[in-house]
């Protein structure tokens, strides 16, 4: 007589998870690490174990170290009876993801919302006065020439080219450099060009063109006109937050075009316009430096301040779903993200160790743009977490550039400590609004000076009267921004104080 069922050990495991990841499930997946994700859940699932009395389905399932394990059960009605009696709260966490991934979800769709707003919208912020505009130009207008106005006050007037000399023209690294800041001078050039003809449309002075009539269609719209658009960046993004991103780009190619030591400089990985080729370029230095075959470099990092000659700094990183804490050991946490104040790299011909994970570094949050990977040795838990819980990092967050401008100023300056980083991004959450993006509503500069903020206010309040034909949505950022400013002020009254009372004793 033939035998009801087949031992789990002999059944075919192998070729079973093989189907179902190439197959079934798999096969069309373009990205390495979501079909290592799906690698994992079935080298997790599909186990002879699993036939086991004591085999553990999910751990934690109450929060409590509760484990789920099977029953023991003999038909599909008694699984699904079981499956039904089941009273526990279901959590993210028991497919293996971060309990805030209805947060993360309710995030990016926030921001989708609020980033369709801004496009629907026919007025974006003004915040100088109209008078060199005709009162009889439309209003879409007036508020264009404003934000026109305000974005080429932002921007820096010009970047100094590299200087070419014959210890540097061979430079892996200078070559890098030097195409980098050359396509931002021209990008720089033509937007600002674009500004000011745009300015000159709004007052009067010259007739549109189909050029200056397509920048002000997408300008209107809160798009990104097509000429400016010549790297990669999120599909979804708005003309503002392009712009914001694009001075703190520019800002560093001025750093960097003044810089002595193009080697030593702290890079924001994710405002260079090719980030890959600024790691082959150090890849290829390194390589032409100590005579080693290029092929056979290996990259290390280690996240802290570097003092090492041959060591590549950057700054800007920001690790979701985890934290690195020190060197290059990354643990899970509960918070959304966590940014990377340096992030020190080095290429040397030993591999990295067994026990390190390769996590993914991806250009935007939206995982689009692969651009490579960083080795991490993960804490007291199984390397298939991170993959299960979609760990990864990002170079540049754009559409919360202000966040992470403060945060990069904040690595590469020496003067702020920890807890100062801590305090300000907690106020930028808590408040809504980044020091850095209050500044500029108000139109004041560091070192901040209160008189000045005052009167900046009391003008931009007044002007904004929605009996003098302003609006109460630019009143109520202008309240906020100056609601910031002071909470900035405040504090640094309080740390000053703390520091006098501590040299007194």
């Amino acid at each position: 007589m033939g035998r009801n069922n087949v031992p789990p050990d002999e059944l075919p495991w192998k070729a079973l998870r093989t189907h179902f990841s190439q197959s079934i499930y798999g096969g069309k997946i373009d990205n390495k690490f979501d079909q290592t994700l799906l690698d994992c859940f079935l080298q997790k699932l599909f186990t002879s174990k699993a036939f086991d009395e004591d085999f553990v389905l999910i751990n934690n399932v109450d929060g409590k170290s509760t484990p789920l394990c099977i029953p023991e059960a003999h038909s599909r009605d008694q699984l699904l009876q079981w499956i039904s009696q089941i009273k526990f709260l279901q959590m993210p966490s028991w497919i293996g993801l971060p309990n805030n991934a209805e947060k993360i979800l309710l995030t990016v769709r926030g921001q989708e919302l609020i980033r369709n707003m801004l496009k629907m919208s026919d007025a974006e912020l003004a915040y100088n006065d109209s008078s060199e505009i005709e009162q009889k130009a439309p209003s879409w207008m007036i508020v264009l020439a404003e934000t026109a106005n305000l974005w080429l006050s932002a921007l820096p007037k010009n970047v100094t080219k590299l200087k070419r000399t014959k210890d540097n023209i061979n430079d892996p690294l200078f070559q890098f450099f030097e195409r980098e800041i050359n396509l931002g001078l021209k990008l720089l050039s033509d937007v600002r060009n674009d500004l000011t003809d745009i300015l000159s449309v709004c007052r009067g002075e010259t007739k549109q063109n189909n050029h200056i009539l397509s920048l002000t269609s997408s300008l209107n719209k809160g798009l990104v006109p097509s000429t400016w658009n010549r790297y990669t960046i999120p599909q979804s993004v708005t003309a503002t937050e392009w712009m914001n991103d694009f001075v703190e780009r520019v800002n560093q190619l001025v750093r960097l075009s003044n810089s002595h030591s193009l080697r030593n400089e702290q890079i924001w990985l994710g405002g260079m316009f090719s980030p890959k080729a600024y790691i082959l370029a150090t890849r290829e230095m390194i390589a032409q430096t100590n005579g080693w075959p290029f092929e056979q470099l290996h990259m290390h990092i280690r996240v802290g301040p570097s003092d090492q000659a041959d060591e590549f700094t950057i700054n800007g990183l920001c690790v979701i779903g985890a934290e690195c804490r020190q060197s290059n050991k990354i643990h899970l946490i509960d918070e959304v993200q966590s940014d990377v104040q340096l992030l020190n790299l080095s290429w040397t011909l030993e591999p990295s160790p067994t026990e390190a994970v390769s996590l993914p570094v991806y250009l935007y949050t939206n995982r689009t743009n692969l651009l490579f990977t960083f080795d991490f040795i993960p804490g007291n838990f199984e390397k298939s977490l991170l993959y299960e819980r979609g760990v990864a990092l990002t170079a540049n967050n754009m559409g919360d550039v202000n966040k992470h401008a403060a945060s990069r100023q904040a690595a590469s300056s020496s003067k702020s400590s920890p807890d100062e980083e801590r305090e300000a991004t907690k106020a930028n959450a808590r408040m809504g609004i980044s020091l850095q993006e209050s500044m500029q509503i108000l139109d004041v500069k560091a070192p901040l000076n209160p008189e000045e903020i005052e009167k900046r206010f009391n003008h931009l309040f007044e002007a904004n009267d929605k009996a003098k034909g302003g609006s109460l949505y630019i009143q109520s950022k202008v309240y906020r921004a100056k609601e910031r400013i002071d909470a900035e002020l405040a504090r640094a009254a309080e740390t000053e104080q703390k520091k006098q009372e501590k040299e007194n004793l």
